[in-house]
């Protein structure tokens, strides 16, 4: 809008709020940092006119091109890497799912008494290894996204809080 009649008018509660959403898009887009996206959120908030408030998103640069995503025959196929950890833990229960089902197989044919025993002892240790090497890459996994994800500092710290 010009400097005519239409920049004097006054702007609505509406306008404003258009205005603050084209704030937080560049915002989140990078186009502002932090301390502009607030001294200009502050602006809109006193503007009283549509020449104010175009004034306050007027400069703010264009947004970039969007890029095109990539043809399904140029996505990456790599998997991401698995800990050790993990990687011990499957090997434990792959191991004891093929010991106790072989055990399983054995004393159903031959339905000897000692072999069921056998078989229900090893089911019965089968499943505390599927629990501790289940524990083991739960703890593993949990670790990992601790350490991925950064600790908010202290509301005092982050600025939150003025004196």
């Amino acid at each position: 809008m010009g400097t005519g009649k239409a920049g004097r008018m006054r702007a609505s509660d509406a306008d404003r709020d258009r205005a603050i959403e084209a704030l937080k898009v560049a915002f989140v887009q990078g186009r502002l940092d932090k301390h502009e996206f607030d001294a200009r959120v502050g602006r809109v908030f006193v503007s009283r006119t549509y020449l104010e408030l175009t004034a306050v998103t007027a400069d703010i640069p264009p947004a970039p091109a969007r890029s095109r995503p990539l043809p399904a025959d140029r996505l990456p196929t790599q998997r991401p890497p698995v800990s050790r950890s993990v990687k011990s833990g499957l090997t434990v229960i792959a191991a004891g799912t093929a010991l106790a089902a072989s055990v399983w197989t054995i004393a159903l044919i031959t339905q000897n008494a000692t072999a069921l025993l056998l078989a229900m002892t090893i089911t019965v240790a089968y499943a505390g290894t599927l629990l501790l090497g289940s524990s083991v890459m739960l703890d593993t996994l949990s670790r990992k996204r601790t350490r991925a994800r950064p600790l908010s500092p202290p509301l005092g710290q982050a600025g939150l809080i003025r004196r």
